[in-house]
């Protein structure tokens, strides 16, 4: 087989693979989709009754800690920054840029995890509990909601967790990187999520915040 016929073959395996590549990505995406749009779904029903359930006498009303508000928007915040660097690192396929990006993620994304816990900790000694004979609706929707919020933001740190040990591996650069724009569009919307749930807890509970 003649130099210039191998080469025809070897152009039409890398037209085949850059077509699968794509491929994937476009259902992978589109699945990525499909399990958001469906968490927004669960939301939306929890939200929604919280607010029918407010409306009930025996409802109990309680200031909201500011860390729970404030700090946990903030690093979250803070983490999707971090994870857009990441984004633009790969594009030009800078590695030491999309590492800063991926651990400054991880990182943000503990602190986001701790300000909850530490918010928990404050309605906990504020007298509003997830269950038991002294709770109440009011917390415990709340602790049901922010809960299950970081339960899905738990699927985002495997991905993360993942993203990030493959990108030591140098498995991405501008031409493979459709691993860390998954991992990215799926946590950038757990961070809006959380901005939706914070305005709402905020304006449900008249912005009582200390």
């Amino acid at each position: 087989m003649t130099d210039l016929a191998m080469g025809a073959l070897d152009g039409s395996e890398d037209e085949e693979l850059r077509a699968k590549k794509a491929l994937n990505a476009r259902v992978a995406k589109s699945l990525l989709w499909v399990a958001m749009v469906a968490i927004v779904m669960l939301f939306a029903a929890f939200t929604s009754g919280y607010v029918v359930r407010q409306s009930s006498s025996d409802w109990m009303e309680f200031s909201l800690p500011g860390i729970f508000i404030y700090n946990s928007t903030l690093f979250i915040i803070l983490s999707s920054l971090t994870l857009f660097l990441a984004q633009f690192a790969v594009r030009k396929s800078n590695n030491i840029l999309l590492y800063i990006g991926l651990l400054g993620t991880m990182v943000f994304g503990v602190l986001f995890t701790w300000s909850q816990f530490q918010g928990y900790d404050q309605l906990y000694e504020m007298g509003v509990y997830a269950a038991g004979r002294k709770s109440n609706a009011s917390g415990s929707f709340l602790y049901i909601i922010t809960v299950l919020h970081m339960a899905h933001l738990a699927g985002g740190f495997i991905a993360l967790i993942i993203t990030t040990i493959k990108a030591f591996l140098g498995k991405y650069n501008s031409d493979n990187r459709t691993g860390v724009n998954l991992c990215a569009m799926y946590w950038h919307f757990m961070g809006l999520l959380w901005i939706y749930l914070a305005g709402f807890f905020g304006f449900m509970h008249g912005f009582d915040i200390v």
